[in-house]
């Protein structure tokens, strides 16, 4: 076997097994350093080549691209290290590294094109944009055919990773209907597949993909949801290694099952702690603090992986108990914190949209999402109209709702009142919410809605999730006594207080034209 005609960790098998030297290890560690050095200069070359606002908007994506290469040349170096003491040991942890770099690095660069895209357009759907700029390009003749084929078979494998989780938890109704969208996505991607190897049209089934995305998109959060509540942690990943781990010990699961979720939960551990940095790093950042004990959790997952690691090294089942325990240990520590980091810096020094709550860059005007005109000031590094805006909402009829949970978020806080009070007052708002989104939900189940009724929905079903994103926040403060959950809460409910308040502005105005037969 030439080592500069084959893979490296196919030359480090064929040596593991006696069937190749050391000597022609060398050869294969530089030939695989040569391209990885190669490869990070066509990575470097790419991002030059995007616009500078793309380049901000995946300025974490590219981070990570950058540090999944120094990872794998780090890799090479404890092969490296093995071709001085050739303690086997050292190969097989090279071998496990090698492979960690090579699968973090395909995670990095997919998400980098996932990234760009979406910033680019033409949806905020990942999927539709990675295959719809694939189908353009090809129409174009702007790409090959097989360019295409590829990301639909990038996007099925995706699929399929996915599918396992929720294939555990089929007796869930969500779980059910989930599944069976994903079994529609897949259909319909093979119908692509199948039109283009005949060179037939695909729009038509590109809309049909757009439907099935957007199907998804809408079951997945509550699907989610509902696998995270019947697993041991907050985490997919985590519970699927927990998971797989189990039954890895009761010869249910094989070795690369095994590995597969290690390397996933590896993956995951690395791009988190890489965000958590980076929001530390940040003099201006609010949520440093918050950055500070996080990363104090992210040092506990970080033994967790070693644990599973450590296995890979000596098999000794009790490292692979010894990782369960940890992991789990883990996420209980971080779910909460770096949850609120992560959304404290992406909102740093941004405009949020009362409309659709999407996050700005603070030179725009209007949002970048939704196209709504943007109420500058709203965030919490601007007191003095947040008090503006709270004043708006004091004036208005029926806020005397707001006020009292606002009330009750500062008064807990400040031990004026019980925790129990404060989650009765929570049970209460959130009864208020509900009791007044029925009549509107009525516009919903009428066969032919105008557009009208259509706007009018949108915008107040806008302002009544970011009121239910508030009290969830004050529920997790129950759960931590973590003040900033209070101060998020509060003002999420302002805004979603404001975006009820123009809702029913319209309304008025919509009420006095139509009395003025104009």
């Amino acid at each position: 076997m030439d080592p500069e005609k084959v893979e490296l960790l196919d030359y480090c098998k064929e040596l593991l097994d006696g069937k190749e030297s050391v000597s022609g290890l060398s050869k294969a560690i530089s030939s695989a350093r040569e391209k990885t050095l190669k490869l990070k200069q066509d990575f470097s070359d790419r991002v030059s080549k995007t616009r500078p606002e793309v380049q901000s908007k995946c300025h974490n994506e590219i981070h990570e691209g950058e540090a999944a290469l120094d990872f794998y040349l780090e890799s090479l170096n404890i092969l490296e290290d093995y071709v001085k003491d050739q303690k086997r040991h050292v190969l097989i942890r090279g071998m496990e590294s090698v492979r960690r770099g090579l699968s973090r690095m395909t995670t990095a660069f997919y998400r980098y094109q996932v990234a760009s895209l979406i910033a680019e357009g033409p949806t905020d759907m990942p999927n539709y944009n990675l295959l719809f700029q694939a189908v353009k390009k090809y129409q174009e003749k702007n790409s090959a055919k097989q360019e295409v084929l590829d990301w639909i078979k990038a996007i099925k494998l995706s699929v399929d990773q996915m599918k396992p989780a929720f294939e555990n938890n089929k007796k869930l109704e969500t779980i059910q209907r989930f599944l069976h969208v994903l079994d529609k996505h897949q259909e319909t991607l093979t119908k692509i597949e199948e039109n283009l190897q005949k060179d037939q049209p695909v729009m038509d089934l590109m809309e049909q993909f757009k439907e099935n995305c957007e199907m998804l998109r809408e079951l997945q959060n509550p699907a989610v949801m509902e696998i995270l509540s019947s697993g041991p942690t907050h985490s997919i990943t985590a519970n699927i290694m927990i998971h797989t781990t189990r039954m890895f010990i009761e010869r249910t699961a094989n070795y690369d099952q095994f590995t597969a979720a290690l390397n996933s939960l590896e993956n995951e551990y690395q791009y988190f702690k890489k965000q958590l940095e980076i929001v530390r790093s940040s003099e201006t950042n609010s949520s440093k603090e918050l950055a500070e004990e996080a990363l104090a959790g992210m040092e506990i997952y970080g033994s967790a992986v070693d644990s599973f690691h450590k296995y890979q090294e000596t098999f000794d089942a009790e490292f692979l108990r010894k990782g369960v325990l940890t992991l789990e240990e883990a996420m209980k520590k971080l779910y909460e914190t770096s949850k609120t980091v992560f959304e404290l810096g992406e909102r740093e020094g941004k405009i949020p949209c009362v409309h659709c709550q999407h996050y700005n860059p603070s030179d725009r005007k209007t949002c970048e999402k939704c196209g709504a005109v943007l109420v500058k000031g709203v965030d919490e590094k601007s007191p003095e109209l947040d008090q503006e805006i709270r004043q708006i909402l004091m004036e208005m009829p029926a806020t005397e709702n707001i006020r009292k949970i606002l009330e009750a978020g500062e008064n807990v806080v400040q031990g004026n009142i019980s925790k129990e009070e404060f989650s009765g007052a929570v049970d209460w708002m959130e009864r208020v919410i509900q009791e007044n989104w029925r009549p509107i939900e009525e516009i919903k189940k009428k066969e032919k809605a105008s557009q009208v009724e259509e706007e009018a929905y949108l915008q107040f079903s806008s302002g009544v999730r970011t009121l239910k994103d508030g009290l969830s926040k004050y529920r997790q403060y129950l759960q931590s006594e973590n003040v900033s959950f209070i101060k998020e809460g509060s003002r999420l409910i302002l805004l979603g207080a404001y975006s009820i308040f123009q809702f029913q502005k319209n309304a008025q105005q919509s009420a006095k034209k139509i009395g003025s037969g104009s």
